[in-house]
């Protein structure tokens, strides 16, 4: 409740979330990973959570924390946070979004309307991305191999030195985020990072290029739309050097955010 659906002391007590406890009993996990459901194992008693009363299951549990007005609200400003930008949603989007959540509570449908609209578009360029999401992005651009456990243990070096091991949050609030990322120990790993991928990476689909052709040919094999006129002065002199140049395109802002 305080971190998924309704947000810290919004309308819930220390009551809810026991009882709330007592409703998700009976459930456990197997040898293979898989979750089942022990009936002799779930508090069968009567509970109350958010003002419902009755014998809560894990499907009550839910319904009577969606049925919250703050719960829809909560859940569109959590995915604008990660999707859009750190500053709030206007009011009013907010509203139109969580009402087209609310309405189905369909993820999909939210999406779809969040990633289309005007508000999204102009947040371009705000979200900073965490480390993992730069270093699985580089690996997965440049097609680098990586089965082989030394390859693995010097990636996950990489994600240690820049603060973010997946499953190993500083708490249960998860990582930091935005400009947390960008101080400059981070920078240094980052491009000594990129500068070791790019000596063994294929970049044949640069190098067979003119020079003229080649920075426009680096922002498609990394996924970015457009460079800024400054960026592109930068990448233009080391167009010569496609390693250098892909090495360098790696740490732009451009790349490292969205």
């Amino acid at each position: 409740m305080e971190l998924f659906t309704l947000g810290h002391g919004n309308g819930y007590t220390e009551l809810d979330v026991r009882n709330g406890a007592r409703a998700l009993t009976g459930w456990k996990i197997n040898r293979d990973g898989s979750a089942a459901k022990v009936p002799a194992r779930h508090d069968s008693g009567v509970k109350t959570v958010l003002g419902v009363t009755g014998d809560l299951d894990e499907t009550g549990f839910c319904d009577a924390i969606l049925a919250q007005p703050a719960a829809a609200d909560y859940v569109v400003a959590r995915i604008w946070s990660q999707l859009g930008a750190g500053d709030s949603l206007p009011a009013g989007s907010l509203a139109t979004l969580a009402a087209t959540f609310r309405a189905e509570w369909g993820i999909s449908a939210l999406l779809t309307q969040l990633l289309r609209g005007s508000d999204f578009t102009a947040a371009s360029g705000r979200i900073v991305v965490g480390p993992v999401e730069w270093l699985v992005g580089a690996v997965r651009a440049l097609q680098l191999p990586i089965d082989d456990p030394a390859v693995i243990k010097r990636l996950l070096r990489v994600l240690q030195a820049l603060g973010q091991v997946p499953f190993y949050p500083p708490s249960v609030g998860g990582w930091p985020s935005g400009q947390a990322w960008l101080s400059t120990a981070a920078a240094d790993v980052r491009f000594t990072t990129a500068a070791a991928l790019v000596r063994t990476a294929n970049l044949d689909a640069i190098s067979s290029l003119p020079q003229a052709g080649r920075v426009e040919a680096t922002a498609y094999l990394l996924g970015v739309g457009t460079w800024s006129d400054r960026s592109r002065l930068i990448l233009q002199d080391a167009a010569a050097d496609p390693r250098k140049l892909v090495a360098i395109a790696l740490n732009t802002s451009e790349y490292l955010t969205n």
